[in-house]
């Protein structure tokens, strides 16, 4: 391949909703949530981007994208515009 892989995952941490104010969750929980990218060749984190858990993962993926990788993330980190927009920059005729 001619990158190495860039895997991208989310978890919540959640704690109940007096310790975070700011950062309500559901119900009676605070969270945070930290998206982080991961290199797989060297098994260490390479950026971690903290939230509150409520934030949406999409949005997130932009700041932990780095044009040296093959990103591999889930589907909560999917965009048509961003794949649409990679179709059009590389002139790949797209099937619809």
């Amino acid at each position: 391949m001619p990158k190495t892989l860039l895997s991208i995952d989310s978890t919540t941490i959640t704690v109940g909703k007096t310790r975070l104010r700011w950062a309500i969750y559901h119900g009676e929980r605070s969270g945070i949530k930290l998206h982080v990218s991961f290199t797989n060749e060297t098994a260490m984190p390479l950026q971690v981007v903290e939230t509150t858990g409520l934030k949406h993962d999409g949005p997130v993926r932009e700041n932990l994208e780095d044009a040296r990788f093959i990103l591999v993330c889930d589907r909560a980190y999917f965009s048509i515009e961003k794949v649409d927009r990679y179709l059009q920059e590389n002139n790949i005729l797209s099937c619809v």
